[in-house]
């Protein structure tokens, strides 16, 4: 069909070059901004079975009706087959635009005729708002058309985006409903890194990672389920698999080097839960766990936030023979006066100190501070992000008992961990070196 045909209608690059135009002066400005994205159901159906003519006349019957709908400083453009858009300069709100797409519903809803058929049109609209849903054209025409595809999936004639904090919230309360039943649908999963011995080069124990392999999401990363689970209290459950889990599948690991020990981070909120000593007690008794080969892994800025209850909580944890490790040290605020006090077994020096090490003297001098300040307190040192032989022979020679990254071995699954345990024949300057393949 002719573009020229549609009264008050532009194309697709010129309406494109307007809509830049008009979100930035509405940004300049500070007013708000709509645009609707017009989508004409079953059009190729209408193509098909009365014909092109009758096409032409929907599209003609919907750009009629739409010029009914905008108002003067408003611009309609036929932006694809069956396609409209309508920028809507100067709204007062959201509503605004919701009333003009209800209006451009209510007027479709009188069929045409043509020729000796009867035509209902059915149309869907999505809506966008600047600078709600976006402070550029490209982003608001993509917000719209989104909003345009969620209408369609619900059956609803319009949709208006969401912003950004508002999918937030929405993935959120999807992560949260999700994480609910998560642990006992087994879709929970431990990885397990390994760290070595730099001394004796040879494997001493590994961190436990949860992942979360969740049937609708697929597979979701520590970082964005952690928080979610902290704030709606469901991360002590979550730590009572983890070390549950990582003291029954330990016992299946090699033992051939002598003691092996594995790690469960330990979140703020749950460090600061009443039950933690308990629960850590009722698992080393169900698994008849020796106590020393669990370590729980506390952040320096949770231990030092309210020293005096944590150091009571590591106190009795200690007690009972398990070990602390205080994760992520030298990026947090604990002072001397502090750190004296620690009832810790180990130190991780933070991978933002041993990543650059090599190349810069001022990170080699802090991880050396740290290894001899660590090594006067009778704690170990564990170096994280060793990512090369480098790095790993550099912190050797300062002193570092023990290292872990990426050099060492990837967070792995149970079983491939298990298998990497039994093939691992000693450290090259490539990494592990394997007497076999590991999957």
């Amino acid at each position: 069909m002719n573009q020229n045909m549609l009264p008050n209608c532009t194309d697709r690059a010129e309406f494109n070059a307007m809509l830049r135009r008009h979100v930035e002066q509405s940004v300049n400005t500070g007013s708000s901004l709509g645009v609707m994205v017009v989508d004409i159901n079953r059009f190729r159906k209408i193509n098909w079975a009365f014909g092109y003519k009758a096409g032409d006349a929907v599209l003609l019957a919907v750009a009629r009706v739409l010029t009914q709908v905008a108002r003067k400083r408003d611009l309609i453009a036929r932006i694809g087959d069956n396609q409209f858009a309508m920028i809507l300069p100067g709204l007062m709100n959201v509503g605004h635009a919701v009333l003009a797409a209800s209006k451009l519903m209510r007027l479709l809803g009188v069929p045409i005729q043509v020729e000796h058929h009867t035509i209902r049109i059915v149309a869907t609209v999505g809506i966008a708002v600047c600078p709600d849903h976006g402070n550029h054209g490209d982003m608001l025409l993509l917000a719209a058309e989104k909003a345009l595809h969620r209408a369609r999936d619900s059956r609803s004639p319009y949709s208006v985006a969401v912003s950004e904090r508002e999918q937030r919230n929405i993935q959120d309360t999807d992560i949260e409903f999700g994480l609910q039943s998560a642990v006992a649908s087994g879709e929970m999963e431990l990885f397990y890194q390994p760290k070595v011995h730099m001394r004796k080069m040879v494997p001493v124990g590994a961190e436990a990672l949860v992942r979360w392999n969740s049937p609708v999401r697929g597979r979701i990363q520590p970082d964005d389920f952690i928080p979610i689970a902290e704030k709606c209290g469901l991360m002590m459950n979550i730590t009572q698999w983890a070390i549950n889990t990582a003291l029954r599948e330990s016992h299946e690991w090699t033992w051939r080097w002598g003691k092996f020990n594995v790690a469960v981070n330990l979140s703020p909120r749950v460090l600061y839960d009443p039950n933690l000593v308990d629960m850590v007690r009722g698992s080393l008794a169900i698994w008849e766990a020796n106590a020393d080969a669990l370590i729980l892994e506390v952040t320096e800025s949770s231990a030092m936030a309210n020293p005096e209850t944590v150091f009571g909580v590591f106190r009795q944890i200690k007690e009972m023979g398990a070990r602390i490790s205080l994760d992520d040290f030298g990026t947090g605020y604990s002072s001397l006066a502090h750190f004296r006090e620690i009832p810790a077994n180990e130190l991780k020096l933070d991978k933002t100190f041993v990543k650059n090490m090599v190349d810069s003297p001022a990170d080699r001098h802090i991880a050396k501070l740290v290894i001899d300040l660590a090594h006067s307190f009778d704690l170990n040192v564990v170096a994280e992000g060793v990512e090369d032989v480098a790095t790993y022979k550099l912190l050797a020679r300062l002193g570092c008992d023990c290292a872990q990254g990426f050099f060492i071995g990837k967070p792995m699954p149970h079983r491939t961990f298990c298998a990497w345990l039994k093939a691992f024949d000693g450290l090259t300057a490539s990494g592990p070196r394997l007497t076999r393949e590991v999957a």
